[in-house]
């Protein structure tokens, strides 16, 4: 449902941030999307965005790969809690004894003691690696649990986090993790526009000038076929997917309270507990991380958020302070200022 509203103030945002193109919609825990886009494909070109356009989402994917864990749990195919080295299957003798206590509980919020990110080197290795996926991530996995964790127990925001439970995803579907996501998430909320990579129509631009994280300027677009217009493939369940507005509004009406039109089989697509699983933060200050999700004050407009971005796209989903609603916003910019900006429209989409 286009919200004329909704477009008018993207409209704004669009002049006032200077991005091609921008979309939001707003969903309720009835299900209904509404829903707005604005602008252009490629900077300085007329070839409009419509609401069939996927977004790239950056690491709000990671809402989804918590997901997939979660069926997987309610399938009996895995189990909350579950031994990090048990759910990889790593061979005896191969695994420190420090990652003993490590769950993928703890990967999805971030306590697993996972570093970051993969070093630049095997950055540059992923994306020449024409082998399968998982056996990609089996050997990314097995390398990080050679060598004891890093302050375990204190949060260290990780896109490797992730990617080690889309290793264990792999083994214990058993598929990839990619064709798990489609099986068990996807295809039962019915969202056809999912893929990964970036998008083809949508261009991403990236920014003229990055120092550090730090990223200005407004940049040239990125063809989805180079390269760089992504993260490497292998990093999928850290944050490759796209999706359009509207399929992934819907997705996020899964955590809304009392929402009981994400049906599979003509039952919950998730058990109400399940939910109530994945929002549980692990409070340390300054963060309460929950399962892909960000926890806030009590106090907050936003109850849970999370902002993503590959550098040439910007993210950002969020739940209102009771959950009663969600909204998620995107843009083919990846400048810095824009993903700050947004968590601004996103606050003003919801209190409207």
């Amino acid at each position: 449902m286009t919200d004329p509203a909704m477009k008018e103030l993207l409209e704004r945002f669009r002049g006032r941030e200077q991005v091609p193109a921008v979309a939001a919609a707003l969903v309720g825990a009835d299900g209904i999307v509404e829903s707005a886009v604005s602008g252009v494909r490629r900077r300085c070109t007329a070839d409009e965005v419509t609401m069939s356009d996927a977004w790239h989402i950056g690491s709000c994917a990671k809402t989804m790969t918590a997901v997939l864990w979660a069926r997987l749990v309610e399938h009996d195919l895995a189990r909350w809690n579950m031994p990090l080295a048990e759910a990889l299957g790593c061979p005896r003798g191969r695994v420190h004894a420090d990652w003993a206590g490590q769950t993928v509980d703890d990967a999805l919020r971030w306590h697993a003691g996972v570093r970051p990110n993969l070093a630049p080197s095997a950055m540059r290795q992923a994306w020449a690696d024409s082998r399968p996926f998982e056996d990609q991530r089996f050997d990314i996995a097995a390398r990080v649990v050679a060598s004891p964790p890093r302050r375990p127990g204190r949060f260290a925001y990780s896109n490797l986090s992730y990617m080690l439970v889309a290793a264990a995803v792999d083994r214990l579907a058993p598929m990839p993790f990619e064709t798990a996501l489609g099986a068990y998430v996807l295809q039962p909320l019915r969202i056809s526009s999912a893929g990964f990579g970036a998008p083809a129509r949508v261009l991403g631009h990236r920014s003229r000038i990055r120092l550090g994280p730090v990223r200005a300027l407004p940049g040239a677009p990125v063809v989805a076929s180079h390269p760089m217009s992504d993260n490497p493939p292998v990093m999928s369940a850290a944050g490759t997917v796209h999706i359009n507005i509207e399929d992934w509004a819907r997705f996020v009406g899964i955590f809304l309270r009392d929402n009981s039109t994400a049906l599979c089989s003509g039952k919950p697509f998730l058990q109400p507990e399940t939910v109530e699983h994945l929002l549980t933060p692990v409070t340390a200050r300054p963060v309460s991380a929950a399962m892909g999700w960000m926890a806030t004050d009590k106090s907050a407009a936003f109850s849970y958020a999370m902002q993503g971005s590959n550098t040439l796209w910007s993210a950002t989903a969020g739940l209102d302070s009771d959950r009663g609603r969600g909204v998620v916003v995107a843009a083919n910019d990846g400048r810095s200022r824009v993903l700050r900006a947004m968590a601004r429209l996103a606050l003003q989409l919801l209190q409207a």
